[in-house]
């Protein structure tokens, strides 16, 4: 079996992790994987086992100024890498990456499977881009999406293509996570993610400013990088914080240091499906969740294996992490009863599930 995957870029998120994850699972199990980005090889975060073919569509030359020149001048170059190739299956990650590829892809005979990775109803696309993705999507063999919640967004015309997977975690990097490569001051709550907006960083800040006032001894580290970082630092600089509050930045192995924080908090405004609450969970952390869309929901059972917060309820998360804080019965039975998503979430479970979607796939396609 021949696999081409392609996304955008293997930058620092949590649809790249699973991306490459997958990858790098297909390779261990007799697949022959060919990763394909439009960005530039050295400008990878995750890392690629060395048996996959790493290609970038980037012109080092430099040819186009025009971002719809490129976006062409690369669609023909994946367009010939696939005639040439002949793969069983293409797959793409993210919806511009979706909408690229099924373009790349038109009047080829080769089965195609997408997969959306964020909360739908967000419309963050160019009008442009919205009316590709309503054209480009019907065409694609399978659409993967990570819960029913977002299946159910769509219209029945969509979703008659669409399975639900969710995200796979590495149990064997987690069970041999190394040393931490940054020391958490204790007690201490922990977050990770993207230093944007959505990721909801300033109300975690917030939150943890009420939370210390009776909380004292307690720090707040959170590990991401993006735009929003200066006006982060302000809000912790006016909240007076200084001294309780870290942006320690993105690294390759978060593990070793989430391992180490008492509690685990995830304040995003909308989620795709979560990664870092569940490896926080698969670790033992007690974690707390805004109950946002889309994702947490369908990981956390309320007061069983974490806790769910009303959605962007600032006083509730305070006292969510107070009550934590306080009760080492209930974090140590959130903790227990959190690893056990690890059974389900298991890259052997759901790298399993994406093979036997990609075999359906193939045998289809003979068949015809």
């Amino acid at each position: 079996m021949k696999i081409i995957f392609y996304i955008a870029g293997l930058s620092a998120g949590g649809a790249e992790r699973v991306f490459s994850l997958l990858a790098n699972y297909m390779i261990r199990h007799d697949v022959e994987v060919i990763l394909i980005t439009s960005s530039a090889i050295k400008d990878d975060f995750f890392i690629i086992d060395n048996k996959i073919q790493r290609i970038s569509l980037q012109d080092s030359k430099q040819l186009y100024t025009s971002s719809y020149k490129i976006f062409f001048h690369q669609m023909k170059r994946l367009r010939n890498i696939i005639k040439e190739e002949k793969p069983d299956v293409v797959v793409s990650f993210m919806s511009l990456s979706n909408i690229f590829v099924l373009l790349s892809t038109i009047g080829l005979k080769v089965p195609v499977v997408i997969s959306e990775r964020n909360n739908p109803k967000l419309n963050t696309l160019k009008p442009i881009w919205k009316l590709l993705k309503e054209i480009t999507f019907p065409f694609a063999d399978k659409i993967v999406v990570q819960t029913k919640t977002v299946q159910n967004a769509y219209s029945f015309f969509i979703r008659r293509k669409m399975t639900v997977i969710k995200n796979p975690i590495d149990l064997e990097k987690l069970d041999n996570i190394g040393s931490a490569e940054y020391e958490l001051e204790r007690p201490s709550i922990i977050a990770v993610g993207r230093l944007h907006h959505l990721k909801g960083m300033d109300q975690l800040i917030e939150a943890f400013s009420l939370f210390h006032k009776t909380n004292k001894k307690w720090k707040l580290t959170i590990l991401g990088e993006g735009e929003e970082r200066s006006r982060l630092e302000q809000l912790i600089q006016k909240k007076e914080m200084n001294e309780n509050i870290y942006l320690i930045g993105a690294f390759q192995n978060p593990y070793a240091i989430m391992k180490n924080a008492d509690i685990y908090v995830l304040p995003s405004r909308t989620e795709g499906f979560p990664n870092a609450l569940c490896e926080a969970m698969c670790l033992g952390l007690p974690s707390i969740s805004f109950d946002c869309p889309m994702g947490p929901s369908e990981i956390i059972q309320p007061n069983v294996n974490g806790k769910l917060v009303e959605n962007g309820n600032i006083k509730l998360l305070s006292m969510a992490m107070e009550e934590l804080a306080n009760n080492k019965l209930l974090c140590q039975k959130l903790s227990e009863e959190g690893i056990k998503l690890g059974d389900i979430l298991d890259i052997n479970v759901i790298g399993d599930e994406w093979l036997k979607l990609f075999k359906s796939l193939i045998k289809r396609r003979r068949e015809k």
